[in-house]
């Protein structure tokens, strides 16, 4: 049975960011979050696997040459 206490730190995250008054105060919890998953990368990355992209930005996507084809 899962812990009904349990929050992700997305949870956090999130709480943070609708708290938030300025464009600034934003960015700081965004760079907070890269550097998180940064973190976990590298973990996952020690550790022989790879991680999985599933989100990735749109640029991204375009500079690797990642584009899928066509879904009907």
């Amino acid at each position: 049975m899962t812990d009904p206490t349990y929050k992700p730190s997305a949870f956090y995250f999130r709480r943070e960011l609708r708290a938030t008054k300025t464009r600034e105060e934003a960015v700081e919890i965004g760079l907070r979050v890269v550097l998180e998953l940064e973190q976990l990368k590298a973990w996952v990355r020690e550790q022989g696997l790879f991680p999985p992209k599933v989100f990735a930005p749109i640029s991204e996507i375009s500079d690797k040459g990642w584009q899928t084809e066509p879904q009907d």
